[in-house]
């Protein structure tokens, strides 16, 4: 499976630069099930991406983003569902075009133990304001069920852009972000604290069971609607709204 992992990841990214131009595929999918061990994951060109696995909430149903940069335009995508779920999956992709900020989580196995870890630190260079958009999916795994929640941060020039929080018993986080970025020099923390025992690892079981993945891009204000609603700036991208912060 890590060949076939590796064989589409050449197929649909770019060559590795700090920021690079890249049309971008974007999804949003969301599942219903009463069983919380039910998956939801991504095919994309018949291959199954294990960053795209989405963990069913047994208490509402749960919705998951995740974005790539692409050479294609044309690509076939699909879901796979291990487990059992109560209704018809929802999927809806989106193509865009944007700077990639190309700093990855990894995959590397890391034991998260009474502290606070600094998952993701990214500084990246753009000559004017813009929006930045940061789609992620994380899971992690506890030690042990009883132990306190674990939160995430993500952080934007230090000020606090999201914060979720991770419980033992559903230890997942998927979200996508839409927020203003200054011109200059810019800067993306994702932060993860906890008081207990975690496990952020990848290599768990047949490796689709846990994830980490994040991907951060830019767009300009001109490729967008901006409408001013009582002093404050509103932004329509997707049918989703931000307000500048």
């Amino acid at each position: 499976m890590h060949i076939l992992i590796q064989s589409i990841t050449l197929l649909l990214f770019h060559l590795s630069k700090a920021e690079y131009p890249s049309d971008i595929l974007e999804c949003s999918y969301s599942l219903s099930s009463y069983h919380s061990d039910s998956n939801m994951l991504l095919t994309i060109e018949g291959y199954k991406f294990r960053e795209t696995i989405c963990k069913a909430n047994s208490y509402s149903e749960t919705t998951c983003y995740f974005a790539i940069p692409v050479n294609n335009r044309n690509l076939n995508v699909s879901y796979f569902i291990d487990g059992y779920i109560n209704d018809i999956p929802k999927l809806s992709c989106n193509y865009h075009h944007g700077i990639i900020i190309d700093k990855k989580l990894g995959y590397q196995d890391k034991l998260i133990k009474n502290k606070e870890v600094k998952m993701l630190q990214a500084e990246y260079y753009y000559p004017k304001r813009h929006i930045l958009n940061i789609a992620s999916l994380i899971s992690l795994r506890p030690l042990d069920l009883q132990q306190s929640s674990a939160y995430l941060k993500i952080y934007l020039n230090t000020e606090p852009i999201l914060e979720d929080v991770l419980y033992p018993d559903y230890p997942f986080h998927s979200d996508k972000l839409e927020v203003y970025g200054n011109n200059g020099f810019n800067n993306i923390d994702l932060i993860i604290d906890s008081y207990g025992n975690w496990c952020s690892c990848p290599s768990i079981g047949n490796g689709f069971e846990n994830n980490r993945y994040l991907l951060a891009w830019i767009t300009n204000l001109d490729d967008n609607k901006i409408i001013k609603v009582n002093d404050k700036y509103i932004i329509n991208i997707m049918d989703r709204q931000i307000v500048s912060i």
